[in-house]
């Protein structure tokens, strides 16, 4: 698989941004990065709420409730929204991409008056569960599953997001929430590469059809952390236990998997922030936030935690030393969430509690929650939660934690989470 990282850099297919030789990672030690020292709350100016298409009876509750914490509205959406196993063929999925989805969702916002001046839209290119791409039926392309080198697939997901760049006050939109491709996608071909040039060109039709929104990627910062770092560590040799050897192995990993997307060997920049999603899953191999996030008074493990988001900054830093000496992007946080069920409240708001003292030091420019509100469960034949689920195109996953993900709970009615979200600097 060490290839998937040596043609990172490497222009395989006609789709490359001009010719680009290989470039190893970095062969210098970066001077480590300072850990965060304050509690890092969002300022109003930094809240995002996100209203998802689940969220609209209770909007003109929240209206009333709590609108005023926020200062932007985030849509979510899916390149393609869409409903079962079956392929949508593209001359049928005008309504069902971002534009449309997001148009709905400001109409049910406006027709309840609820008002910001900013609106984000991130849209997700792959499945809930990060396992496939979101499926069209290419119809010249001789019905082949949706892939980044396909040019019917690459024509059509640009022309959503110029679409998208014409809906009324949207201010930003991040492509992708989780971009860690090598990790949870098939790589045959050099697709890789491909998905690379492929969210350069939609950041360039972007800023053609409209130069004021601000575009970036997104990825999965805990994926980083507990997949890409140690797949690293084993192709070049490092020690993943070795604290000498850490900043570079960082440099190495974020080199590999995230810079590619902001910049080209030009150093022509594609991206006016970085997206990061801080989603733990504690079933998933992350013993570090196994149990209870709530570490008061266990220094050995909130050194750990810190130290788990101190290399956030290589991400930002887009000078060839890491030494900020070139341009630095702001971070946008695009979703926050401790993956649960009900019983698991109070841990996610200890959690987000850790986690904004981590990440503090960094220039935010908004940050929002996994959603807005939780996934009615019951009645458990014909529940909200259940219907989501069937629709999440792999049936094999159980994970329910979507459904709890939210900053209300099914009632409307403030979480723990909810209450440390919204508290001021």
């Amino acid at each position: 698989m060490k290839s998937i990282f040596l043609i990172v850099f490497i222009a395989l297919t006609v789709y490359s941004c001009g010719s680009e030789e290989q470039k190893p990672p970095a062969a210098f030690t970066p001077k480590v990065p300072a850990l965060s020292t304050s509690e890092g709350h969002f300022s109003l100016d930094q809240r995002a709420v996100s209203l998802d298409k689940e969220d609209e009876i209770y909007f003109r509750q929240f209206k009333e409730m709590y609108a005023p914490l926020f200062s932007r509205v985030v849509f979510n959406v899916p390149l393609v929204d869409q409903p079962s196993v079956t392929p949508i063929k593209l001359a049928d999925a005008k309504p069902s991409q971002p534009l449309a989805l997001a148009q709905a969702r400001l109409d049910e916002m406006n027709a309840s008056d609820i008002r910001y001046d900013k609106i984000a839209v991130s849209v997700d290119i792959l499945t809930q569960f990060r396992t496939k791409l979101r499926s069209l039926k290419l119809e010249t392309s001789n019905n082949a599953e949706a892939a980044f080198y396909l040019d019917e697939y690459r024509q059509h997901t640009i022309k959503a997001f110029e679409d998208l760049a014409t809906l009324s006050g949207i201010t930003e939109i991040t492509v992708g929430l989780d971009l860690n491709h090598y990790y949870h996608l098939d790589n045959k071909g050099g697709d890789y590469n491909n998905l690379i040039t492929l969210y350069r060109e939609i950041y360039t039709a972007i800023k053609a059809k409209k130069s004021d929104i601000k575009v970036g990627p997104s990825f999965d910062w805990h994926l980083l952390m507990t997949q890409s770092v140690p797949f690293v560590a084993q192709e070049y040799g490092i020690d993943l236990n070795d604290q000498g050897s850490r900043s570079r192995l960082m440099a190495y990993t974020i080199d590999l998997s995230i810079k590619p997307f902001l910049k080209d060997h030009k150093n022509e920049v594609f991206a006016d922030f970085v997206g990061m999603s801080f989603n733990v899953d504690p079933a998933l191999g992350q013993e570090l936030f196994a149990g209870n996030p709530d570490f008061k008074g266990d220094a050995e493990k909130t050194a750990k935690v810190n130290e788990f988001y101190r290399y956030i900054s290589y991400a930002l830093d887009l000078s060839e030393n890491l030494d900020a000496s070139a341009q630095v992007l702001p971070l946008v946080v695009n979703q926050i969430d401790w993956q649960g069920t009900a019983i698991d409240a109070k841990k996610k708001a200890d959690y987000l509690k850790l986690l904004k003292a981590a990440i503090g030091n960094h220039t935010i420019s908004w940050a929002s929650w996994r959603r807005l509100l939780d996934i009615p469960e019951n009645p458990p034949e014909t529940s909200s939660c259940r219907i989501y689920k069937q629709n999440a195109l792999e049936p094999d996953m159980t994970d329910l934690s979507i459904c709890y993900g939210g900053l209300l709970d099914q009632n409307g009615q403030a979480k723990a989470v909810f209450t440390e979200f919204t508290t001021n600097p």
